[in-house]
């Protein structure tokens, strides 16, 4: 079975998060056994960049059984297991969001409360058949998929609005389509809104940092993303949880 991970990184705040986190990919793809194939192209530039992320239908159209899409801004300790031992194969694998969210602080309450509503539009937009919001919302910043998800990752007929329109119309589609799950641990997705010291997780997501408690403490030093993961990265080398390819 022939698997690869995924991402891409266009524009040059994530051009140079990238230089710091691909490593980090690359050398999981090699300790796993899976091709590292990020994309170098875009193929709908006039779109948000998040939809990119449908191009690894075409990896699953072409030679790759499985795919794994790891975000760009995403770090992965050296003893991380793999993802594919950990998401059976025939199901859509991802971390549930939706519980952080609510246990987090007042606007993730609101949000958390407007899944929902996030469902029920993006449907709409897609003139996809209403469906009940099942309490789970995958962020897709980490997921994944084998060739049983051709049509999750079908082109949408049109492009749902918002910042996070692809995660929004990949649940819509996990949820019309019924497809099988399998929820990821936070260990292998940790964002923001975790409690758990971000460092103590196997697979680190940056995005949203500036709203975590812990996640902060960069402020005002004239830090960027990138610096700090670069310092994080520093900290697990000296733990041995980090060993860079020779």
């Amino acid at each position: 079975m022939k698997t690869a991970i995924t991402t891409c990184a266009f524009g040059g705040v994530y051009q140079d998060i990238a230089r710091v986190t691909y490593p980090t990919l690359r050398s999981y793809a090699r300790r796993i056994g899976a091709d590292f194939v990020p994309f170098e192209t875009r193929r709908q530039p006039a779109e948000r960049v998040v939809f990119e992320k449908l191009q690894i239908r075409d990896l699953l159209l072409g030679s790759y059984d499985r795919v794994l899409w790891l975000d760009s801004d995403i770090i992965v300790r050296s003893d991380a297991e793999s993802l594919f031992d950990l998401v059976p194969q025939g199901t859509f694998g991802a971390w549930d969001e939706a519980p952080s969210s609510f246990l987090f602080d007042e606007i993730s309450r609101r949000q958390h409360n407007d899944y929902a509503k996030i469902l029920r539009d993006t449907c709409a937009c897609l003139r996809l058949p209403e469906t009940a919001w099942d309490g789970k919302w995958f962020c897709t910043g980490v997921f994944v998929v084998d060739r049983t998800h051709l049509q999750l990752l079908q082109e949408p007929s049109q492009y749902p609005p918002g910042w996070l329109g692809e995660q929004n119309y990949l649940n819509a589609m996990v949820q019309v389509l019924k497809l099988p799950v399998t929820v990821l641990e936070s260990d292998y997705h940790l964002m923001f809104m975790s409690k758990k010291p971000r460092l103590e997780a196997y697979i680190v997501h940056y995005a949203g940092m500036t709203r975590g408690a812990g996640w902060t403490d960069w402020l005002g030093k004239g830090l960027g993303v990138a610096d700090v993961i670069r310092r994080d990265l520093d900290t697990w080398r000296d733990q041995g949880l980090w060993i860079p390819d020779a």
